[in-house]
């Protein structure tokens, strides 16, 4: 009866650990590592999502961390409805309004109006570069504008390190550090009680 009470007590503990994140449903299939925009201007790029949930979600919008003095819109306010499996893309546009030269970092993240446990239904946050620059010239011609894509839905054929990272990011979870102390103190209190007997 011991041992059942003990197994209760870390079952209690490690379900929160477990199910921590569980309203992280869209994946990311694609997006830019970086994007060059020049000063003053607007450029346009795009990210392909994947609704990794058993339900379709609506209303699958972009949110974004920008540094001051860049504007983001989005076409078509986002995707209307992305089914279970399904890819599809959202474009947007940054625009410099006024903002100094140089690198910045820009976190975003996929976001649908769908809730699991009150937690609106989204992806894990990402970053890439915004690199800022003062006139075109500065651009080598080995940097290309990113390419846009004029649909809300896309079949995308991949290679393998494509479906390896979409794969490496459906699998990955963040745990709560506290929960995790929390679970990890219940087996170690579990190990010293069986170690006294």
């Amino acid at each position: 009866m011991r041992l059942i009470s003990y197994i209760l007590l870390f079952l209690f503990f490690l379900v929160p650990i477990i199910n921590a994140q569980d309203y992280l449903k869209i994946t990311f299939f694609y997006y830019p590592k970086s994007i060059f925009i020049e000063q003053g201007k607007t450029n346009s790029s795009f990210v392909v999502l994947k609704n990794m949930y058993n339900e379709t979600l609506y209303n699958i919008v972009l949110k974004f961390q920008l540094p001051a003095g860049i504007v983001v819109t989005q076409e078509k306010d986002g995707l209307e409805e992305l089914n279970p499996d399904e890819k599809g893309s959202i474009k947007f546009n940054l625009t410099a309004t006024s903002i100094n030269n140089g690198t910045y970092d820009v976190t975003f993240w996929a976001e649908s109006i769908n809730q699991i446990d009150s937690n609106y239904i989204q992806s894990s946050k990402q970053t890439f570069t915004l690199i800022v620059i003062k006139n075109s010239t500065e651009v080598t011609t080995s940097t290309t504008v990113q390419p846009t894509i004029n649909t809300t839905t896309t079949q995308i054929s991949s290679t393998s390190t494509i479906e390896k990272e979409v794969e490496t990011e459906t699998t990955k979870r963040k745990i709560n550090p506290l929960l995790a102390g929390l679970g990890l103190l219940s087996i170690l209190i579990v190990i010293f009680i069986f170690m006294k007997k």
